[in-house]
């Protein structure tokens, strides 16, 4: 993964569809056809042009990249982490952010105490999941709630006290 922290992960090249070239889209973006409004790269720094065809199901987009003309090529790109600059993603609200931007910051219980930062978040389909590491080095994968996490800021996260017991 990236160490550049301007580098915003918008999708991942899932695999290869038909014959021609094209290419499975996992896009990580909400709607998930915004990923073809942005300025797309791989981790190296290479433009990737790419077309919408069409929408399989919910998140995954059959497309076509320009440099890629046949369904070797698209095989060879699957895994392919696709990227945007954050200086060319959308402007967001006060109240809103990239996930991105919330790894490593702080999380707190509910009486102030730091308890953990946040490795990251993933989302394997069923819901965002925080990835955290107590300060006694434990590591839990909660899902990414206001049940769970009823503040959420820029610079820190709260976790609240009644699940804390159950994962310490």
């Amino acid at each position: 993964m990236s160490q550049d922290n301007n580098l915003i992960l918008v999708g991942v090249i899932s695999g290869a569809h038909g014959i021609k070239g094209d290419v499975l889209i996992r896009s990580f973006t909400k709607p998930f056809s915004n990923i073809f409004s942005l300025n797309i790269t791989d981790i190296e720094g290479n433009k990737l042009k790419i077309k919408k065809i069409t929408e399989k199901k919910q998140g995954t987009i059959i497309s076509r990249i320009e440099s890629c003309i046949n369904r070797n090529q698209a095989e060879s790109l699957k895994g392919t982490s696709l990227y945007c600059h954050k200086e060319n993603m959308p402007k967001l609200d006060d109240d809103e952010y990239y996930y991105n931007d919330l790894k490593n910051i702080p999380i707190f219980n509910e009486e102030g105490q730091k308890i953990a930062i946040v490795l990251g978040i993933v989302n394997f389909g069923a819901g965002d999941i925080v990835d955290i590491k107590f300060d006694n080095n434990k590591e839990e994968m909660l899902p990414f709630t206001k049940q769970f996490f009823p503040k959420i800021e820029k610079d820190y996260i709260v976790l609240a006290n009644s699940y804390l017991s159950m994962i310490k």
